[in-house]
């Protein structure tokens, strides 16, 4: 799969930023997918962002729709900002070569930084985050998308690699205070730690902007080789990904199906293993802080009528009703312990039904390590959790 990077230079002109993205991305000759940049029609700016948005549909969004279905091209539209009600999205979309919106990713973390010395910003001053993780497949295979910040939180990486993600995408703005310490890290960590490529898109540096972008757009195969790297300015580079190399290194360096699951018990740490390797993989999820499961099926057990979103944090999970919202999680959560407090927590995983018992919740959080038992019967699909009162 050949994949160009566009590495555009923003102004304050939004009608501009879209005439230059599509020459931009017109000029590409021999790839098969695009990608570019983060807010790359709009400065990154508080202040801005709410002038610059549009609703889903709005003249940016048009505009990546039709350039992918002239061009006969996947293309990653960097990302914008998206209006819908009161509440601005910092938000990428996919269109497959028909212009056909194929996915959509809302950046789940936002970036609110206090560098002593360095970079300050608070992206939460405006923005809110969304909720769900990014998937989309394609003839190449499967591949994962978040957005900047997102990028720092393995788990969230993780989980995208254990879903079949190939290739991990990042449309991102990383600072003159980020970008050099952390920018070429985290794209190598990442790469190495999921065995998959990743792809840092970035906006050109512009020393006169309000925020200064680190530009280096970055591309990291498998092994964590820097396959290639821009500079600060503007340029347009197509690299070619040898997607057979994922299995390969997986193969050769078997981490992800090695992986054991650990976990901490009143007699001190203990590793746990599952035969089911799903079993193991949602356990990891369980266990791992500060992260928004989102994936729900139906499993039809008479037992178990009600699905539940799963937060993790801080060595602690909490269970609250999908109805509820994100951004207030502990307060839902402790209005619906205190509403029924709740006993058990049942997973359903590929026809195997798991308790975890609980004991006392107080304000509804159900304490971790979390003692697993096998209980006959049940069925359903991953990810399936459900709450019993």
């Amino acid at each position: 799969m050949k994949l160009a990077q566009i590495q555009m230079h923003v102004t304050a002109d939004k009608a501009a930023n879209l005439r230059h993205a599509e020459d931009l991305l017109r000029s590409v000759r021999g790839a098969d997918m695009a990608i570019l940049p983060e807010m790359f029609c709009c400065p990154y700016d508080n202040a801005c962002f709410r002038a610059y948005g549009e609703p889903e549909g709005g003249p940016a969004y048009q505009m990546l729709s039709r350039t992918a279905r002239e061009l006969r091209l996947w293309l990653v539209g960097g990302s914008l900002p998206e209006l819908d009600g009161d509440k601005i999205y910092n938000t990428a979309y996919v269109f497959d070569p028909t212009g056909t919106c194929v996915a959509r990713h809302r950046k789940m973390h936002l970036f609110d930084i206090d560098v002593q010395g360095g970079q300050s910003f608070r992206e939460s001053a405006t923005l809110s985050p969304g909720n769900d993780i990014t998937l989309f497949d394609t003839p190449y295979g499967r591949i994962g998308l978040c957005i900047c910040f997102d990028l720092r939180f393995e788990e969230l990486c993780r989980l995208m690699a254990l879903e079949g993600a190939r290739v991990l995408l990042a449309p991102a703005a990383f600072n003159m205070t980020t970008g050099p310490a952390h920018w070429e890290l985290l794209l190598r960590q990442r790469a190495v730690d999921n065995q998959c490529f990743t792809v840092g898109a970035a906006p050109a540096r512009d020393e006169a902007a309000s925020y200064v972008a680190w530009g280096h757009s970055l591309i990291c195969d498998p092994w964590g080789t820097v396959l290639h790297e821009c500079g600060s300015g503007e340029e347009v580079a197509v690299t070619d990904l040898d997607l057979s190399r994922v299995d390969a290194v997986r193969q050769q360096l078997p981490i992800l199906s090695a992986r054991r699951i650990y976990t901490i018990s009143a007699g001190g740490r203990s590793a746990i293993d599952f035969s089911d390797s799903q079993m193991a993989q949602f356990f990891k999820i369980l266990v791992d802080k500060s992260f928004l499961l989102r994936y729900h099926t139906i499993c039809g057990c008479p037992r178990c009528p009600r699905s539940a979103d799963i937060f993790c944090a801080a060595g602690a999970v909490w269970i609250e009703r999908k109805d509820t919202s994100y951004e207030k999680p502990q307060r839902k959560a402790a209005q619906w312990a205190g509403a029924a407090p709740l006993r058990d927590v049942h997973l359903h995983l590929h026809g195997r039904r798991y308790l975890l018992p609980g004991k006392g919740y107080g304000d509804g959080l159900l304490p971790v390590p979390l003692r697993y038992r096998h209980v006959s019967g049940g069925a359903g699909g991953l990810y399936h959790v459900q709450g019993h009162h």
